[in-house]
């Protein structure tokens, strides 16, 4: 439960701090008063959006901040999943503002995101805003109670997070298809671009050898003639160079036997004599080898026009590249395939997921359908304790053609006031009187399944006066006994029948507006009540009034 609150620098609130007890508080005062601005500030410290326009001093900080009681509740495991400290007698929620813009969240004094201090505040305490009871109209809305009522809230958040998976595979499987259609559109030229390069069989030739033998074949005639000179000054004319040699050698191997000295002179010239004999024969070879083949030159040089082709085709300047390229190819072929298979995986695995989500849809609207009439007649039970005896309500089910991330249900609240008259859409035909009874009676409902431990009600009661009033204030005094209420109200039957009383007051001081809340006496409830009943000028029928409504 909420156990005090403590704001300042909040709009006009300049320093503002109250105390909160179990059972039922009302809080009231005049229009403009500053109610408004409470629960701003309560909504600030549950983890609702800041706004810089709130700060009463624009050169200090906004803090608002809420103690809790939250001992007899089971949020000890929240505490422990998000590493914070437990205090179940009293935990702190707190915001800051700073002169910056930036908010800062703390639980316990521990800094936390926004997030996780919105999901704590979100189990401990449940506002109801003015304009909830336009929500009410809403079927997203009146289908989301019924899956609290019936709790079947886990479910359906099983099934939304399978239908965001499923709508996931779905975009996967859209581009999937978008690639592949773009690929095949591409594959006949890839093939052809392809093929072209396969045909000049890169992979099994070494064009270095292939550009020297075309070299070798159309020089043919001048090596010829080179490699024949050679041979006939080494060893084929009258005087040739192994000849001269051999008599050197000769020479040499007399001088060697005459002194020692000249013995290696004798054997590097012997050397020589071998190398050039050796030489002298690879030329005789290599003559033999060269010929003149017009043919073979012409099929060496279209395969090598082939490839300086590609190159050229590919704005490409080495083969290695254009390898490289075959490669490419031939991988953004085999894609292709490798769509198709990601293709039919991914269906496969949407189809497995629409199978499971059209089981669980169908468990959830059967619990639903399950679930519906009980909640009709606890809707109806309370609207008879409220004054309408005649009402009649059904939840209408249509079944959706497609899924959405609540299954295949889409319900609408028929409603008719009035005997004899046909039940319709509750925004066609409920009054604002009977939206908020309506409301009311939700509310306890949502209470008793929830266990929320702080309901704060913003004049729920609106549009409802003379028995009705009595009845509404019997039904929140009931409530409090399951959760505590804080009711902000303009009805002083309401106000009456509370446990405890606020007022919100604006006073002028040293030139500055400012809203205060402070805890009544039960003479300053006397007096209080006796105003909303009677207005400014308090008369002593208002006074006596006030004291039979308290009682």
């Amino acid at each position: 439960m909420l156990a005090a609150i403590r704001i300042s620098n909040y709009v006009l609130i300049d320093q503002l701090e109250v105390d909160f007890k179990t059972g039922f508080t009302v809080i009231t005062g005049e229009t403009g008063a500053g109610k408004s601005i409470i629960l701003g500030a309560l909504s600030l410290i549950l983890g609702g959006r800041a706004n810089l326009s709130s700060k009463g001093n624009p050169d200090k900080k906004i803090i608002a901040e809420g103690e809790f009681n939250i001992e007899n509740y089971n949020l000890k495991s929240f505490f422990t999943d998000n590493d914070l400290d437990y205090y179940p007698e009293s935990t702190s929620l707190r915001r800051e503002i700073i002169p910056s813009g930036k908010s800062r969240a703390f639980i316990n004094d521990t800094p936390v995101t926004n997030a996780i201090l919105k999901k704590l505040g979100e189990k401990l305490v449940d506002i109801h805003s003015q304009h909830e009871n336009q929500l009410l109209l809403k079927p997203v809305y009146q289908l989301a109670f019924l899956d609290a009522f019936g709790n079947v809230g886990t479910d359906v958040l099983k099934f939304a997070n399978d239908f965001e998976k499923w709508k996931a595979l779905s975009k996967t499987l859209t581009f999937l298809k978008e690639q592949e259609q773009s690929a095949r559109q591409e594959e006949d030229y890839l093939r052809f671009q392809l093929s072209e390069i396969e045909e000049a069989e890169l992979g099994k030739v070494n064009f270095e050898e292939i550009q020297n033998e075309l070299q070798i074949l159309e020089n043919s005639d001048a090596i010829q003639s080179g490699l024949k000179q050679a041979n006939q000054h080494i060893s084929e004319e009258e005087v040739n160079a192994i000849s001269l040699l051999k008599t050197a050698v000769s020479g040499l191997e007399d001088a060697k036997d005459l002194s020692s000295s000249y013995a290696e002179l004798s054997e590097r010239l012997s050397s020589v004599l071998i190398e050039l004999d050796d030489i002298n024969t690879e030329v005789e070879y290599q003559s033999g080898l060269v010929e003149s083949n017009p043919e073979k030159a012409d099929s060496l040089r279209a395969s090598l026009d082939k490839v300086n082709h590609l190159m050229h085709k590919h704005n490409l300047t080495e083969i290695k590249e254009l390898i490289e390229l075959e490669s490419q190819l031939e991988g953004s072929l085999s894609k292709l395939d490798g769509f198709a298979e990601e293709i039919i995986s991914t269906e496969n695995k949407r189809n497995d997921l629409h199978m499971k989500m059209q089981k669980m849809a169908v468990s959830i609207s059967k619990k639903r359908k399950t679930y519906a009439p009980k909640l009709e007649k606890q809707i109806t039970s309370g609207l008879k304790n409220l004054g309408m005896p005649n009402t009649q309500i059904q939840i209408f089910f249509t079944e959706r053609s497609e899924f959405n991330a609540t299954g295949l249900d889409d319900i609408q609240i028929l409603f008719s006031a009035n005997k004899g008259f046909e039940m319709q859409a509750l925004e066609k035909v409920a009054s604002g009187g009977e939206r908020s009874r309506l409301m009311l009676v939700l509310k306890k409902i949502h209470a008793s399944v929830a266990s929320t431990p702080t309901l704060i009600l913003d004049e729920i009661d609106t549009g409802i006066s003379g028995e009705v009033a009595a009845k509404t204030a019997q039904m929140l005094a009931e409530m409090s006994t399951d959760s505590q209420i804080i009711s902000i109200t303009h009805l002083p039957q309401v106000a009456g029948k509370a446990n405890h009383h606020q007022e919100v007051s604006k006073s002028v001081k040293g030139g500055k507006t400012t809203t205060s809340l402070r805890t009544l006496t039960p003479q300053e409830r006397r007096l209080e009540i006796a105003r909303m009943l009677s207005g400014e000028d308090i008369t002593e029928a208002a006074l006596q009034n006030a004291e039979q409504l308290m009682q």
